[in-house]
């Protein structure tokens, strides 16, 4: 069985549109799960009320964790129930009719593969791609979405491995999970699903990417841009250098983080403010979600 696993912060209409999106889905059978992750708006009494037009399981976390922490408690509870498959699936997404069977396909094919993604368009776009295939710097750790903001003339086929996959459509192997664990909730928001994914290829697993199954995604409406995602976009990239690259090969990556934040700044895709306020966290050790935000 599959279980997709929906995480809500403020956001039950960008959930309740998923759902709906979601049955469209005639095969293969699968369950969802939403975990609302502590919302501060109306959005649980929103999805106790949308529980009676759709069936899925809703678990309330008392606190916000964050993204990795909202999808581990799902995980677990799917885990429990004997999922053979999780689906990490952003509650900002709208998918097409055959995604979950091409997600499943490589799966079929080969039994050390990990995890599998699909091709990603922006939903606002949808003849333009968000993700097609991506990689994972071994120097930088800066990841690549190939393809983006680039029109979307993918076609199905063969599924291909790639190195980085995003969280935000993301299907796991019930064997990977247990043999990688869980997402690190040290990151509070960004790079899980970049340590996740070397996690699982160290493992001996492989990560496929299907251009056959498509999904769209609204692309960060959870977070709307805002002060908090810049910085937690920042913060975390530091703190995935510092737990991935050993000390010597730190300070380059550093650098080039810091460069590549700069950059962004002068564009106007940061401000300053929230480049000094990522560092100065990761300086003292900050991590998990942050106070001042």
């Amino acid at each position: 069985m599959i279980w997709i696993i929906l995480v809500n912060y403020n956001g039950a209409k960008d959930t309740a549109e998923c759902i709906e999106s979601l049955r469209r889905v005639k095969s293969p059978p699968f369950r969802v799960v939403v975990v609302d992750n502590a919302s501060t708006d109306k959005s649980l009494d929103t999805l106790n009320a949308l529980q009676a037009q759709y069936a899925f399981d809703l678990l309330p976390s008392p606190v916000n964790g964050g993204f990795a922490a909202g999808c581990n408690l799902g995980m677990r509870f799917a885990l429990d129930r004997g999922a053979d498959y999780l689906l990490l699936l952003n509650n900002d997404t709208l998918v097409t009719e055959g995604f979950l069977d091409g997600l499943l396909s490589p799966f079929r094919e080969d039994a050390r593969c990990g995890a599998s993604t699909c091709r990603i368009r922006f939903a606002a776009r949808p003849d333009t791609l968000w993700y097609a295939g991506g990689s994972v710097s071994p120097v930088t750790l800066r990841t690549r979405h190939f393809g983006y903001g680039q029109p979307d003339r993918e076609t199905p086929g063969p599924s291909r491995a790639v190195s980085f996959a995003s969280g935000c459509c993301l299907m796991l192997r019930r064997e990977a999970v247990l043999a990688a664990g869980f997402l690190d909730e040290v990151f509070f928001l960004y790079e899980e699903d970049t340590d996740y994914c070397l996690r699982l290829m160290e493992k001996g697993f492989s990560i496929r990417y299907v251009p056959g199954a498509v999904i769209d995604h609204k692309v960060s409406a959870s977070v709307r841009a805002s002060a908090a995602g810049s910085f937690y976009q920042i913060r975390s990239k530091y703190l995935l250098i510092q737990k991935r690259l050993p000390p010597l090969r730190r300070p380059a990556a550093y650098l080039s983080c810091t460069a590549r934040c700069l950059v962004r700044c002068m564009r106007g895709e940061y401000r300053l403010h929230d480049l000094r306020r990522a560092l100065s966290s990761f300086l003292r050790g900050g991590k998990g979600k942050d106070a001042s935000v």
